[in-house]
């Protein structure tokens, strides 16, 4: 069973402005990113700082790889701060698993826009 983290102390989630709604999501993109950066610092092996996400209801809940062994992930709070409800039962092999399609659709993705 992994163990799942907040986020480090320091790096504060923004909040929404309603009022500005791209600024809030450019702030909460760089706030994902900032967490992963400071996972590829603080984590180890590979694959630390590399973000996954699982669709929930109308939204995603996102977490950044600390570790795979043991299996260590940060909960990032994301607008809705969904949850993983099967989290804890995360091997190594399938956070892999979720890298991989990630990059794979991100490849495909980049190629159609070059086209």
């Amino acid at each position: 069973m992994g163990e799942i983290y907040d986020p480090p102390e320091g790096l504060e989630k923004p909040e929404f402005d309603s009022s500005d709604v791209t600024g809030s999501l450019e702030r909460e993109e760089q706030y994902i990113k900032d967490i992963a950066e400071w996972a590829r610092k603080h984590g180890k092996g590979k694959h630390a700082g590399e973000t996954i996400r699982f669709p929930v209801a109308d939204g995603y809940a996102i977490y950044v790889v600390l570790s795979l062994h043991p299996v260590k992930l940060i909960h990032v709070p994301y607008a809705d701060a969904y949850q993983f409800e099967y989290v804890h039962r995360l091997t190594a092999d399938d956070i892999v698993e979720k890298i991989e399609q990630k990059k794979a659709l991100e490849k495909i993705f980049s190629q159609k826009k070059e086209e």
